[in-house]
């Protein structure tokens, strides 16, 4: 598989009124949801690796990773996961897709197509 540069976030985040209203998230959860959706406007899912986001939340990796659980638990999220071979090179790839509406906010295409089209991939 081919490594992935980490993607640059976007000019702003922007975090839905329905995520800001659950008061079930923490503080923390909704701005992980909000740097999620940010890197999510390119390819419609998110490929950030838990580094990538803990860095820029200044918290760790394995936080970010309790983190996407809460939220993945939560059906706000849905995280894919796809391990390949590509120039004799094992890898892992992940990708994060949101799972409530975004298309206001230029996400690329519908949320259940980009999934289908990513498991086909």
């Amino acid at each position: 598989m081919e490594k992935k540069s980490q993607p640059e976030p976007n000019f702003f985040a922007v975090i839905p009124t329905k995520i800001l209203a659950d008061n079930s998230l923490t503080a923390t959860e909704k701005m992980l949801f909000a740097c999620v959706i940010s890197l999510t406007r390119q390819n419609g899912y998110c490929y950030a690796s838990n580094a990538y986001l803990g860095k820029m939340l200044k918290i760790s990796s394995n936080r970010i990773s309790e983190l996407l659980r809460q939220l993945d638990s939560k059906k706000y999220i849905k995280r894919g996961i796809k391990r390949g071979i590509a120039n004799n090179i094992r890898g892992t790839e992940r990708k994060i897709f949101i799972l409530i509406d975004t298309s206001q906010w230029g996400i690329l295409g519908d949320m259940e197509e980009n999934i289908e089209n990513s498991q086909k991939q």
